[in-house]
């Protein structure tokens, strides 16, 4: 039986959160001697002082992943903040791996909590004999599903093309971790069902 058959709970299903949630995280990844990317690229498209940045742009954003946190545990998600390539290594025992990172298009890189990643180091940390369900639609990363599929074609890899508002993407997911827990179905099958609910919503308006 291939992943793709198995019946899958929300207690099979672990979610990485890379995006800091602290202050003072959020800060030092400001710095110019810091390679990562997403907050100075918010800073230069806002335009906002440090301050505002995080209380305006990024605060919210915690919240909401702080908000999301807690209600995806209760229904048996394990969710881990600070996310780093290290926990790479831990996470391979659950049939669905979800990522929230940072896909920088422009260097082709990833970043996950504790610095930028090619997409290379991250299929180093794929084991090769794993056959899971990885869902990049939280980071819109192509580059990282194409590489994966390549190089670990056991594995099942989900991805947007497009750019997604996060609340709209922890809607999703959690919807979709919502019909495992109420159905006996695939973490694939719960993902279509999602679309099509939202299809559905999207016609009535």
């Amino acid at each position: 039986m291939t992943i793709v058959d198995k019946i899958i709970k929300p207690e099979n299903c672990f979610l990485g959160i890379c995006l800091p949630v602290k202050k003072d995280d959020f800060i030092s990844s400001l710095d110019p001697k810091c390679h990562k990317t997403y907050s100075k690229i918010r800073e230069k498209k806002l335009g906002y002082n440090l301050e505002t940045l995080w209380e305006e742009d990024h605060l919210p954003l915690v919240n909401l992943i702080l908000e999301k946190k807690k209600e995806l545990e209760r229904l048996g998600v394990k969710v881990c903040l600070d996310f780093s390539l290290v926990d790479m290594d831990h996470v391979w025992s659950y049939d669905v791996i979800t990522i929230f990172a940072h896909h920088d298009d422009k260097v082709r890189m990833i970043e996950l909590f504790d610095k930028m990643y090619d997409v290379r180091d991250i299929i180093s940390h794929v084991p090769l004999d794993k056959n899971k369900i990885i869902d990049l639609t939280m980071c819109r990363s192509i580059a990282l599903q194409t590489a994966i599929k390549t190089h670990r074609p056991n594995c099942i890899v989900a991805a947007n093309k497009m750019e997604t508002n996060p609340e709209f993407r922890f809607l999703c997911y959690k919807k979709a971790i919502e019909l495992l827990q109420s159905k006996d179905i695939n973490y694939i099958d719960a993902i279509k069902e999602v679309r099509i609910l939202l299809l559905h919503s999207i016609k009535k308006q």
